[in-house]
């Protein structure tokens, strides 16, 4: 009888992770779009910037502050690399988790 408590608490817990997992699946979903969006905003302002002419602005807080052309665009481009790098690790995050979840469901389905 103790034996079937166990593997009803081991199956419990399981099932507990596999959606805790689901979870944070969800989670990076949610932030992988929103890194996209933001890298096509990005984008978008990489592109306009190079067809501004005149005058350039930053926004600070509630300031629009005057700068250069080539200075926003590195900015911007350092903005988009690091969302990049973010993307990655989301990615490798995103394997993981899924690698683990198959792992579980099938222990789920066996047991």
């Amino acid at each position: 009888m103790a034996e079937e408590t166990f593997m009803v608490d081991d199956k419990q817990k399981k099932y507990e992770e596999f959606q805790t997992l689901q979870r944070q699946m969800q989670m990076l979903s949610i932030q992988k779009q929103q890194l996209t969006m933001d890298m096509l905003t990005i984008d978008n302002s990489i592109e306009e910037l190079g067809k501004a002419t005149g005058k350039v602005y930053k926004a600070a807080g509630m300031l629009l502050v005057e700068k250069g052309k080539d200075d926003l665009k590195k900015d911007l481009e350092e903005t988009k690399e690091t969302l990049k790098m973010r993307q990655e690790v989301i990615n490798k995050q995103e394997a993981r988790i899924k690698s683990r979840l198959e792992t579980i469901s099938k222990e789920l389905q066996s047991a």
